[in-house]
């Protein structure tokens, strides 16, 4: 009749508690090692993949000191490699 019992509900609940779990000590876990890059190397990034992590940054919850931080993306150099 469409109705779900509690020891039915429950196993379920607890899986999905335990994957969200865990999917958040990942994410704090990457959010925790992140390091200011300061050296390059020649690689070419795919637009999408610079806009997605724009997009990321921006929506980032900050804390403190919340400021606008201008982001500039330089375009693959032109010339002999």
């Amino acid at each position: 009749t469409g109705g779900v019992t509690f020891d039915e509900f429950l196993p379920w609940y607890s899986e999905a508690a335990e994957s969200a779990k865990q999917s958040a000590e990942v994410f704090q876990g990457i959010i925790m090692s992140r390091r200011t890059v300061d050296s390059f190397d020649k690689t070419e990034i795919d637009q999408a993949v610079v806009r997605r992590a724009i997009e990321c940054a921006i929506a980032a919850p900050v804390s403190t000191n919340p400021k606008n931080v201008p982001v500039y993306v330089a375009p693959k150099e032109t010339g002999s490699d």
